[in-house]
């Protein structure tokens, strides 16, 4: 695709009006031919070049020019992205960086009170930031310049640059104590034992000395919690997580405490810390911590809100949901996948989509829950790369159920052949056992349709299932065990998964 094309993508209607005032910034240029190709490329369906070339220059098709344009454009959308994401930032690189490059062109042009207060400006701002990397340089640069007038002193800047070069060096440390947890969590996780997630992170932060560093700064404990849960997701083992997660958050807050340079960690711990929750069944809980992450939103000129928001009401709706308020879940996220003023990512966006036609097909809204799914127009290979495993076969497997609850018992059939082709690589890993099991009985039940309610299917059914403790089973597993059990009691789906759910 062009590349232009894919960034314009990314543009939210709001987005691309201020763009286009952003282009006309400069009145004196009457011919805005990058304004031209903007608004064409802007329209839905492909254009081909050659009528780009007709539009944008009638009679002469100046390929030279056209492609003086698109560079042009391209440059002003990079300027402007760069401005954007500045003001979404509590603190951007980008910004210290472009203080740092005017006081060395003020020193270069012997405006030094000016060049010195800009300095100072940009080193209070990394230190904030923690960006201590950056932080090296501007002392670089101030020793360097440090015999001029209004210099500060060069023993006070000699000083400040050790201290703060020690800081990088912990810095590195921990990013190489980040590869190495990563590695032992999921050598951990290949033993398909449960992880002990304190053990491990403990003895690889004593190896760097580390163990009191991570407290007093929440960057550095933030990318360890990140990487250890990518390890907890990828085993589903929640349970050992929640205790691990909550009590480090608990510990920066009761010791350094979060401010506003480093309110992008806060909000992100209270986002996993509510999933966890979530998906451990503590929906009450759960939602105490969602209401404090609303709350973080709104702080510091809502610096994070249109990252977080969409994570924030996809999972305030499925904890309303499995709670018993299936209504309002919907309502949730109806109006997020329908409100414009909203930019979601691919990824928020087909999450939304999952959800919601799961949850219209827990309310027997079968047809509701079908035609969610045909706002995704892209292939199944497609969402694999773009989504993974887990979610597209979730997208199968209730697609196919709403067939079979409509009576569609071929279209079953043919669903359930394409999954086991697709799929069936997956179901001989430990994680994914239970996934087959399941799709096997879909198949006796859609052969058989009276047999759900039979002794002999029951008895399947508790043997084919290695059941563990209902507080730590996964909350997604209890979803379609909850629907086979339905059939064998002839009764409501939604309440019978809000009985197991329970416990």
């Amino acid at each position: 695709m062009d590349l232009i094309v894919e960034i314009i993508e990314t543009l939210s209607p709001e987005d691309r009006k201020d763009f286009s005032v952003f282009l006309k910034r400069h009145k004196n240029i009457k011919d805005r031919k990058d304004l031209e190709l903007f608004d064409l490329l802007s329209r839905k369906g492909k254009i081909k070049r050659v009528d780009l070339l007709l539009k944008l220059y009638p009679g002469d098709k100046n390929l030279e020019a056209y492609h003086a344009t698109r560079k042009r454009l391209m440059r002003q959308l990079m300027e402007y992205l760069q401005l954007k994401k500045k003001k979404g930032e509590t603190v951007s690189e980008g910004y210290i960086l472009n203080l740092i490059s005017t006081a060395e062109y003020l020193l270069d042009n012997e405006k030094l009170e000016a060049a010195w207060n800009m300095l100072k400006q940009a080193e209070e701002l990394a230190k904030k930031a923690e960006n201590y990397s950056i932080l090296n340089t501007i002392f670089s640069i101030e020793i360097e310049n440090s015999q001029r007038e209004s210099a500060p002193d060069l023993k006070v800047l000699l000083e400040q640059k050790r201290k703060y070069q020690q800081l990088a060096i912990e810095d590195d440390n921990a990013n190489i104590a980040n590869q190495l947890i990563r590695y032992e969590l999921n050598k951990s996780l290949s033993t398909g034992r449960e992880i002990n997630i304190d053990a491990i992170i403990k003895d690889v932060l004593k190896q760097y000395g580390l163990e009191d560093i991570v407290i007093k700064r929440p960057r550095l404990m933030f990318n360890i919690v990140s990487i250890t849960r990518s390890a907890v997701l990828a085993g589903k083992q929640f349970y050992s997580f929640e205790p691990y997660l909550i009590a480090k958050y608990n510990e920066i807050e009761e010791g350094t405490g979060f401010n506003k340079y480093n309110h992008f960690y806060k909000v992100n711990f209270l986002y996993m810390i509510a999933h966890v929750l979530y998906r451990n069944k503590k929906f009450d809980k759960a939602e105490s911590y969602l209401k404090l992450l609303h709350e973080g939103l709104d702080e510091y000129n809502r610096s994070h809100y249109s990252m977080l928001y969409p994570k924030y009401v996809l999972l305030l709706a499925a904890v309303c949901n499995y709670s018993g308020r299936s209504a309002p879940a919907i309502e949730l996220l109806e109006k997020l996948v329908n409100n414009k003023k909203i930019k979601l990512n691919t990824a928020q966006l087909l999450n939304a989509y999952l959800n919601l036609s799961t949850y219209y097909f827990q309310q027997e809204a079968y047809q509701k829950s079908i035609r969610v799914f045909q706002n995704v127009q892209h292939s199944d290979q497609w969402l694999m790369k773009v989504m993974g495993f887990e979610w597209v076969f979730k997208k199968n497997i209730i697609e196919c159920i709403n067939q079979f609850e409509l009576g569609n018992s071929d279209i079953v059939e043919q669903r359930l052949k394409g999954i086991d082709k697709n799929f069936k690589e997956y179901f001989n890993r430990d994680l994914y056992k239970r996934v087959g099991v399941f799709l096997s009985l879909v198949k006796k039940m859609n052969d058989r349709p009276d047999i759900a309610t039979t002794k002999e299917f029951q008895n399947l059914v508790d043997n084919s299932f290695e059941f563990i403790d209902i507080s730590q089973e996964d909350i997604q597993a209890i979803t379609f065990y909850g629907w086979l059990k339905a059939k064998m009691q002839r009764r409501k789906y939604y309440e019978v998964l809000l009985e197991l759910v329970k416990g």
